[in-house]
C-alpha cells in the first residue's frame, strides 16, 4: 500500500521532522496449512510471524529531528545545521510515528506505534536537493499490541 501526501506532515515521537514526500507501508505474515491424519487437503490455516514495514521520504527536513531518530546529536532546527554520527551510536526504538495530511477537506491521520528505524538513506540531486528516506519496522504497544491506527 503507497500512501503520497504531497503536502502531508509527519512527526515522530511528537517532534515534527519534514514534510512528507511519500511512505509506502507493506503489511505481511507467513502462513501455515493445517492438515490432520492423511488429509490431502488443509482443513484450517495458521498465520504467523506477522510483520509491518514501510519507508518514506521527506523534505524541507529538520536536522535536529532527523538526529534523534537514530540516536545521533545534532544542533540547530529545520533547513540548517550538524549531524554528528558516530560509530556508538544506533538507530532508535520506541518512537510513534503519525503520518496526517488533508485531501479534498478530509484529514487523514495514520499512526504506527513503537517504530524501530532500520535505515537512513540521503539522496543528493542537483533539482531535488536532499532527500532523506528511511525505512522502519513496527514493533506495537506492548500492552495493548496495537500495531497501527489509521483515522479519516
Amino acid at each position: 500500500m503507497a500512501i503520497q501526501f504531497g503536502i502531508g506532515s509527519i512527526t515522530v515521537s511528537g517532534v515534527a521532522i519534514a514534510r512528507l514526500m511519500n511512505v509506502n507501508l507493506n503489511i505481511n505474515y507467513d502462513s501455515a496449512q493445517l492438515r490432520g491424519g492423511n488429509l490431502i487437503f488443509a482443513t484450517d490455516q495458521q498465520l504467523y510471524n506477522g510483520a509491518i514495514e514501510g519507508t518514506f521520504e521527506v523534505g524541507d527536513i529538520n536536522i535536529t529531528a532527523i538526529a534523534a531518530m537514530l540516536g545521533a546529536d545534532a544542533s540547530h532546527a529545520a533547513g540548517s545545521g550538524i549531524m554528528t554520527l558516530t560509530a556508538t551510536h544506533v538507530l532508535a526504538t520506541g518512537c510513534d510515528i503519525v503520518v496526517s495530511a488533508v485531501t479534498n477537506g478530509v484529514t487523514g491521520t495514520l499512526t504506527l506505534n513503537n517504530c524501530k528505524f532500520n535505515t537512513l538513506g540521503i539522496t543528493i540531486d542537483r533539482e531535488n536537493y536532499t532527500i532523506p528516506s528511511t525505512s522502519f519496522q513496527v514493533i506495537g504497544t506492548p500492552t495493548t499490541n496495537e500495531m497501527m491506527t489509521w483515522q479519516i
